[in-house]
């Protein structure tokens, strides 16, 4: 998991730490004139080194505060449709209204990442369930008019589809960072929503290395650590997060792999195209398609067949080369031939073949004869 330091870094108020309202001290009904006055006073602060300056308290804790936050604050409430934005994420949260009840179910969702505590699915999917009821809530158009009036915004319901995105967004950090738990047990809308967001940003992931590994076909050397790579990504993605999480990631892999898969093969690189129909195999029985697990199974076999001969031809290779001692000693008993025939030749002007050598005695060392019909004549 992730410290709370990141979690507090995030553009747009990310997990809740950023808020404008939080940044420069403010309740949501504060003036643009009481924003400008505490924008010019937190900087002057800022500038002189105070310390009280420094931090702000936030629905996280405290949190660190620079001359650009306080800056970046104003500029955002000087905006009609994001300071609404804004301060749908700043309502008290101790009140009995819905919206109050998602919000505080939401922040307590976010301190437990933030202090890398353990999270169930039913807790997630409690806290998306309550923003199920609270985002159709009448709570929420009281709190959009009532600032609309205020700030003569035009078009102030427009803010409530960009609010449930960055929940959703929210949420889907939260998986992000929380160990895995079984996805398959979400229900509710708004969780729902963040787990096929928190799916398809893995899965596009896996895709990308899948391809990245498909397009490499010359990089020999990196391509054995590049499957390798995506098989980790891939357990470490799919392992505990449940079945539905698991087919999709498998979906989106195996036609691509089981065609790298046959062209190693023909390529005549047995052994990753066997680890691949391997993965494939394996993961098809998993995920219950059986006519892919089938495939795959007979490819296991084939590759496994053709490492099996390779082998055999490297292990045994005497009967293939037994030819190759004669030929070996027939050049040795020729050139010693030759070797007689030229000193007869030259030393007796003779035209007939007379031998100096005896060869009745010559042995032939059969090892010699090995060692050398491994080497270059």
């Amino acid at each position: 998991m992730r410290g709370a330091e990141s979690v507090e870094g995030n553009e747009g108020g990310a997990l809740g730490g950023r808020n404008p309202f939080h940044v420069l001290e403010l309740a949501t009904d504060a003036t643009p004139m009481e924003v400008e006055r505490q924008k010019q006073k937190l900087l002057g602060m800022l500038e002189l080194g105070l310390r009280s300056a420094s931090a702000f308290e936030s629905p996280l804790g405290k949190s660190s505060r620079t001359t650009d936050d306080v800056r970046s604050a104003a500029d955002e409430l000087a905006k009609p449709e994001r300071r609404l934005f804004w301060e749908l994420w700043a309502q008290p949260v101790d009140d009995e209204s819905e919206w109050a009840e998602a919000l505080a179910a939401h922040y307590r969702l976010l301190v437990q990442i933030q202090e890398n505590k353990s999270i169930e699915a039913d807790e997630f999917d409690e806290v998306g369930s309550i923003w199920d009821d609270a985002l159709c809530s009448q709570d929420i158009y009281d709190i959009l008019d009532e600032g609309a009036e205020r700030l003569n915004a035009a078009e102030p319901y427009d803010v409530t589809e960009v609010f449930e995105v960055e929940v959703t967004r929210q949420l889907c950090e939260v998986l992000e960072q929380a160990a895995a738990f079984d996805l398959d047990d979400v229900n509710s809308e708004v969780a729902v929503l963040a787990v096929d967001q928190f799916i398809l940003r893995h899965t596009d992931v896996l895709q990308l290395t899948c391809t990245t590994l498909v397009a490499d076909s010359e990089w020999a050397d990196g391509r054995a650590e590049l499957w390798k790579e995506l098989r980790r990504n891939y357990g470490g993605f799919t392992n505990g997060r449940g079945q539905y999480a698991r087919n999709t990631a498998f979906g989106a892999l195996a036609p691509e792999l089981s065609d790298y898969g046959l062209e190693l093969f023909d390529a005549a690189n047995y052994e990753l195209a066997s680890s691949i129909f391997c993965f494939l195999r394996d993961e098809a029985g998993a995920v219950g398609d059986d006519e892919t697990h089938e495939v795959q199974a007979h490819n296991v076999k084939a590759a496994e067949s053709a490492i099996r001969e390779r082998t055999t031809f490297d292990d045994e290779p005497l009967p293939a080369r037994k030819k190759s001692y004669g030929g070996w000693v027939g050049a040795i008993l020729v050139a010693v031939l030759l070797f007689g025939v030229r000193r007869c030749v030259s030393d007796d002007h003779k035209t007939t073949f007379e031998p100096e050598i005896d060869f009745s005695n010559i042995e032939i060392d059969l090892d010699k004869a090995v060692e050398l019909d491994g080497s270059t004549p």
